[in-house]
């Protein structure tokens, strides 16, 4: 209690690290036992944050990267992008996902898919077929922003711009507009990035788009902010 102060989340998470390494276990009985010296010798940060930051860092590389790439397109994301974003081949994102999704990082939007990412890591391209484009999202929005901790500045900045400039190639303009506010937030984070006009010209297109979606919607301040966004970008001379 004095380490998670009654957060449930938190809670869990360290007595799933304790049991994983056997610092918290059953005895012979089965009764739950711990090992009282190894406990203490644990260096167990007091914030769930940090603490989810560490664990991250355990995993492989490759599973630590596309977790980086999926906290930057959001709390909730699909393979397809992630994919075009990490530069991988979709059956090879999925096979690391499948990783974060056993650990409890992740949980898929099918639940047919997650029981199947649950018993599969080595996925091939046509069983993913049968799933469309799955999406995902985050367990807990502490694990995304564990996630976005160990992202740069300026690595953010890119990869927000480059799900922007993916999902304007890739998806259909009904897409696009059902996506809008996640392309304008994409665009206005990689924005000082942006050098070419015409690019500049789709960040305040997009931007003025949310921003009428988000009057409409009653949500008057992002309103605002999309369209200060979109203001930058536009002359009315």
């Amino acid at each position: 209690f004095q380490k998670t102060e009654g957060n449930t989340f938190f809670t869990i998470q360290l007595l799933t690290v304790l049991f994983e390494e056997n610092i918290l276990f059953r005895n012979s009985e089965g009764i739950w036992e711990w090992n009282e010296k190894l406990l203490q010798e644990r260096n167990i940060s007091d914030n769930v944050v940090d603490f989810l930051e560490q664990k991250i860092g355990n995993l492989k590389p490759q599973t630590q990267s596309l977790l980086k790439i999926a906290a930057c397109l959001g709390d909730a994301f699909d393979l397809k992008t992630l994919s075009l974003l990490a530069e991988e081949k979709t059956n090879a994102v999925a096979g690391e996902l499948s990783d974060a999704v056993n650990l409890g990082y992740l949980i898929s939007t099918d639940e047919n898919l997650d029981a199947f990412f649950r018993t599969v890591s080595d996925i091939e391209e046509n069983e993913l077929a049968a799933f469309n484009n799955a999406r995902f999202r985050f367990s807990h929005d502490r694990i995304r922003q564990a996630a976005l901790m160990q992202v740069g500045e300026t690595e953010l900045a890119q990869l927000n711009l480059n799900a922007a400039r993916i999902k304007m190639s890739n998806l259909r303009e009904q897409e696009k507009e059902d996506e809008i506010f996640y392309i304008a937030n994409h665009f206005i984070a990689g924005e000082k990035l942006i050098q070419e006009q015409n690019e500049l010209m789709q960040l305040a297109n997009c931007s003025y788009r949310a921003g009428v979606k988000a009057r409409n919607s009653s949500a008057y301040d992002a309103a605002i902010n999309y369209f200060d966004a979109a203001k930058r970008h536009l002359s009315f001379n």
